[in-house]
Protein backbone atom coordinates (compact mmCIF):
# COMPACT_ATOMS: atom_id res chain seq x y z
CA UNK A 1 0.00 0.00 0.00
CA UNK A 2 1.75 3.52 -0.91
CA UNK A 3 1.79 5.94 1.02
CA UNK A 4 -0.97 8.92 0.40
CA UNK A 5 0.57 12.26 -0.54
CA UNK A 6 -0.02 15.78 -0.28
CA UNK A 7 1.56 18.83 -2.35
CA UNK A 8 1.37 21.83 -0.39
CA UNK A 9 0.95 25.07 -2.71
CA UNK A 10 0.70 29.00 -1.13
CA UNK A 11 -0.77 30.78 -4.10
CA UNK A 12 0.58 34.64 -3.27
CA UNK A 13 1.00 35.90 -7.09
CA UNK A 14 -2.30 35.65 -8.27
CA UNK A 15 -2.98 34.10 -11.80
CA UNK A 16 0.38 34.91 -12.65
CA UNK A 17 2.45 31.61 -12.19
CA UNK A 18 -0.05 29.14 -10.87
CA UNK A 19 -1.75 27.46 -13.52
CA UNK A 20 1.48 25.91 -14.75
CA UNK A 21 2.44 24.02 -11.25
CA UNK A 22 -1.25 23.20 -10.61
CA UNK A 23 -1.39 21.50 -13.89
CA UNK A 24 2.23 19.53 -13.48
CA UNK A 25 0.80 18.30 -10.23
CA UNK A 26 -2.79 17.38 -11.34
CA UNK A 27 -0.87 15.00 -14.14
CA UNK A 28 1.08 12.98 -11.89
CA UNK A 29 1.93 9.24 -12.80
CA UNK A 30 1.68 8.82 -8.91
CA UNK A 31 -2.03 9.49 -8.91
CA UNK A 32 -2.94 8.26 -12.57
CA UNK A 33 -1.50 4.65 -11.60
CA UNK A 34 -2.88 4.62 -7.41
CA UNK A 35 -6.11 6.54 -7.76
CA UNK A 36 -6.88 8.38 -4.60
CA UNK A 37 -3.41 8.76 -3.45
CA UNK A 38 -2.77 12.23 -4.59
CA UNK A 39 -4.34 15.74 -3.27
CA UNK A 40 -3.45 19.37 -3.62
CA UNK A 41 -3.61 21.40 -0.96
CA UNK A 42 -4.11 25.17 -2.67
CA UNK A 43 -2.97 27.75 0.47
CA UNK A 44 -4.47 31.60 -1.66
CA UNK A 45 -3.13 34.33 -0.18
CA UNK A 46 -2.91 36.57 -3.26
CA UNK A 47 -4.16 39.75 -3.19
CA UNK A 48 -6.61 38.57 -5.73
CA UNK A 49 -7.86 35.26 -4.72
CA UNK A 50 -7.77 32.76 -7.53
CA UNK A 51 -10.84 30.19 -6.71
CA UNK A 52 -12.99 30.87 -9.68
CA UNK A 53 -9.80 29.62 -11.69
CA UNK A 54 -9.40 26.71 -10.36
CA UNK A 55 -10.70 23.22 -12.31
CA UNK A 56 -13.56 21.19 -11.07
CA UNK A 57 -11.51 18.09 -9.82
CA UNK A 58 -11.47 16.56 -6.11
CA UNK A 59 -8.37 16.17 -5.89
CA UNK A 60 -7.90 20.25 -5.12
CA UNK A 61 -8.66 21.14 -1.68
CA UNK A 62 -8.91 25.15 -1.79
CA UNK A 63 -8.35 27.44 1.72
CA UNK A 64 -8.14 31.13 1.93
CA UNK A 65 -5.82 33.05 4.20
CA UNK A 66 -4.88 36.31 4.53
CA UNK A 67 -1.19 37.65 4.17
CA UNK A 68 1.26 36.05 6.66
CA UNK A 69 5.12 34.68 5.75
CA UNK A 70 6.00 31.51 3.47
CA UNK A 71 6.65 29.48 6.74
CA UNK A 72 3.25 30.22 7.99
CA UNK A 73 1.52 29.54 4.70
CA UNK A 74 3.31 26.43 4.10
CA UNK A 75 2.34 25.23 7.76
CA UNK A 76 -0.94 26.00 7.35
CA UNK A 77 -1.63 23.81 4.25
CA UNK A 78 0.97 20.72 5.73
CA UNK A 79 -2.02 21.01 9.03
CA UNK A 80 -4.98 20.90 6.77
CA UNK A 81 -3.17 17.80 3.73
CA UNK A 82 -4.38 14.32 4.52
CA UNK A 83 -1.53 12.82 3.15
CA UNK A 84 1.24 10.38 4.82
CA UNK A 85 3.73 11.96 2.80
CA UNK A 86 3.87 16.30 1.77
CA UNK A 87 5.53 17.88 -0.84
CA UNK A 88 6.63 21.80 -1.19
CA UNK A 89 4.94 22.93 -4.27
CA UNK A 90 5.92 26.22 -5.46
CA UNK A 91 2.91 28.04 -7.96
CA UNK A 92 6.02 29.63 -10.22
CA UNK A 93 7.77 25.83 -10.92
CA UNK A 94 7.21 23.00 -13.04
CA UNK A 95 7.44 19.55 -12.46
CA UNK A 96 7.65 16.66 -14.30
CA UNK A 97 5.22 13.87 -14.21
CA UNK A 98 7.16 11.43 -12.26
CA UNK A 99 8.80 13.89 -10.02
CA UNK A 100 6.11 12.70 -7.17
CA UNK A 101 6.41 9.08 -7.94
CA UNK A 102 10.67 9.34 -8.21
CA UNK A 103 10.63 11.39 -4.43
CA UNK A 104 8.30 9.28 -2.47
CA UNK A 105 10.77 6.42 -3.81
CA UNK A 106 13.36 7.87 -2.57
CA UNK A 107 12.19 9.25 1.17
CA UNK A 108 10.84 6.17 1.49
CA UNK A 109 13.74 3.91 0.28
CA UNK A 110 16.10 6.29 2.16
CA UNK A 111 14.33 5.84 5.60
CA UNK A 112 14.93 9.53 6.15
CA UNK A 113 12.35 12.08 7.18
CA UNK A 114 13.16 14.73 4.34
CA UNK A 115 14.37 14.84 0.75
CA UNK A 116 14.99 17.39 -2.16
CA UNK A 117 17.24 18.66 -4.68
CA UNK A 118 21.03 19.97 -3.87
CA UNK A 119 21.36 20.85 -7.59
CA UNK A 120 18.49 22.31 -9.25
CA UNK A 121 17.63 24.09 -12.81
CA UNK A 122 16.47 27.39 -13.55
CA UNK A 123 14.86 29.32 -15.85
CA UNK A 124 15.53 32.87 -16.31
CA UNK A 125 12.16 34.40 -17.61
CA UNK A 126 13.54 37.78 -18.37
CA UNK A 127 15.89 36.82 -21.21
CA UNK A 128 14.96 33.17 -21.83
CA UNK A 129 18.23 31.86 -20.87
CA UNK A 130 18.76 28.48 -18.50
CA UNK A 131 20.58 28.01 -15.56
CA UNK A 132 21.69 25.83 -12.62
CA UNK A 133 22.24 25.73 -9.22
CA UNK A 134 25.27 23.71 -8.06
CA UNK A 135 25.61 22.39 -4.29
CA UNK A 136 28.67 19.46 -4.30
CA UNK A 137 27.75 17.33 -1.41
CA UNK A 138 31.17 15.70 -0.42
CA UNK A 139 31.67 14.63 2.94
CA UNK A 140 31.84 16.88 6.24
CA UNK A 141 32.69 19.97 4.75
CA UNK A 142 29.37 19.70 2.59
CA UNK A 143 26.54 17.96 3.93
CA UNK A 144 23.34 17.44 2.09
CA UNK A 145 21.45 20.00 1.15
CA UNK A 146 17.87 20.24 0.15
CA UNK A 147 16.28 23.81 -1.88
CA UNK A 148 13.04 24.45 -0.74
CA UNK A 149 11.05 24.19 -4.08
CA UNK A 150 11.89 20.65 -3.97
CA UNK A 151 11.45 19.64 -0.12
CA UNK A 152 9.44 16.03 0.12
CA UNK A 153 8.51 15.21 3.53
CA UNK A 154 6.78 13.31 5.86
CA UNK A 155 4.49 14.98 7.93
CA UNK A 156 5.04 13.07 11.28
CA UNK A 157 8.17 14.55 11.28
CA UNK A 158 6.55 17.89 10.19
CA UNK A 159 4.42 17.84 13.53
CA UNK A 160 7.65 18.07 15.17
CA UNK A 161 9.59 20.14 13.61
CA UNK A 162 7.17 22.75 11.41
CA UNK A 163 8.42 24.97 8.95
CA UNK A 164 10.46 28.35 11.07
CA UNK A 165 7.40 31.32 10.43
CA UNK A 166 9.53 34.32 11.52
CA UNK A 167 12.21 34.21 9.09
CA UNK A 168 12.45 34.74 5.64
CA UNK A 169 14.44 31.52 4.23
CA UNK A 170 12.18 28.95 6.20
CA UNK A 171 12.62 26.07 3.52
CA UNK A 172 16.70 26.44 4.96
CA UNK A 173 15.49 26.60 8.50
CA UNK A 174 13.34 23.14 7.49
CA UNK A 175 15.78 21.32 6.45
CA UNK A 176 18.83 22.32 8.81
CA UNK A 177 16.65 20.83 11.43
CA UNK A 178 16.42 17.59 8.80
CA UNK A 179 20.54 18.01 8.95
CA UNK A 180 20.79 18.19 11.89
CA UNK A 181 19.13 15.14 13.55
CA UNK A 182 20.71 13.07 10.22
CA UNK A 183 17.25 12.97 8.80
CA UNK A 184 18.24 14.44 5.27
CA UNK A 185 18.48 13.11 2.23
CA UNK A 186 19.02 14.68 -1.13
CA UNK A 187 20.05 13.83 -4.95
CA UNK A 188 20.73 15.86 -8.04
CA UNK A 189 17.09 17.12 -9.48
CA UNK A 190 17.84 15.74 -13.22
CA UNK A 191 15.01 16.87 -15.24
CA UNK A 192 12.28 16.33 -12.38
CA UNK A 193 12.16 19.76 -11.54
CA UNK A 194 12.64 23.30 -12.86
CA UNK A 195 12.29 26.81 -11.09
CA UNK A 196 11.36 29.79 -12.46
CA UNK A 197 13.31 33.38 -11.97
CA UNK A 198 11.13 36.30 -12.28
CA UNK A 199 11.09 39.54 -11.61
CA UNK A 200 8.11 38.79 -8.26
CA UNK A 201 10.69 36.61 -6.98
CA UNK A 202 11.50 37.22 -3.06
CA UNK A 203 14.84 35.49 -3.26
CA UNK A 204 16.19 36.24 -6.90
CA UNK A 205 19.21 33.52 -7.87
CA UNK A 206 22.00 35.21 -8.48
CA UNK A 207 22.72 34.06 -11.88
CA UNK A 208 26.20 34.69 -12.52
CA UNK A 209 27.88 33.21 -9.36
CA UNK A 210 29.70 29.88 -9.73
CA UNK A 211 26.93 28.54 -8.18
CA UNK A 212 24.11 29.60 -10.70
CA UNK A 213 26.27 28.46 -14.52
CA UNK A 214 24.39 29.41 -17.42
CA UNK A 215 23.54 25.77 -19.12
CA UNK A 216 22.37 25.21 -22.37
CA UNK A 217 18.54 25.59 -23.06
CA UNK A 218 18.53 21.92 -24.50
CA UNK A 219 19.63 20.92 -20.90
CA UNK A 220 16.08 21.64 -20.13
CA UNK A 221 13.14 18.85 -20.80
CA UNK A 222 11.25 19.75 -24.08
CA UNK A 223 7.88 19.37 -21.64
CA UNK A 224 9.29 22.45 -19.62
CA UNK A 225 8.70 24.70 -22.83
CA UNK A 226 5.44 23.22 -23.87
CA UNK A 227 4.30 23.80 -20.25
CA UNK A 228 5.03 27.73 -20.55
CA UNK A 229 4.53 28.11 -24.14
CA UNK A 230 7.81 29.10 -25.02
CA UNK A 231 9.90 27.46 -28.79
CA UNK A 232 13.20 25.41 -26.60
Amino acid sequence: MLPSVSVVMPVGYGDKYFAVALNCFLNQTYDLLYDGQLEIVVVDNSDKPIRHLLPDDERIKYHRRERMSVGALRNVGTKLATGEICFSGDEDDWSSADRIAEQVDRLVGSGKSVTGFHNLLYWDTAIEKAHKYFYEVSGRNHPPYAMGTSQCYLKSWWAKYPFPEGQRAEDFGFQQEALHRSQLDSTDCGQLCVARAHRDSQCPPQFGHKQFPAVSNNDLPKEFFDAIGVEK
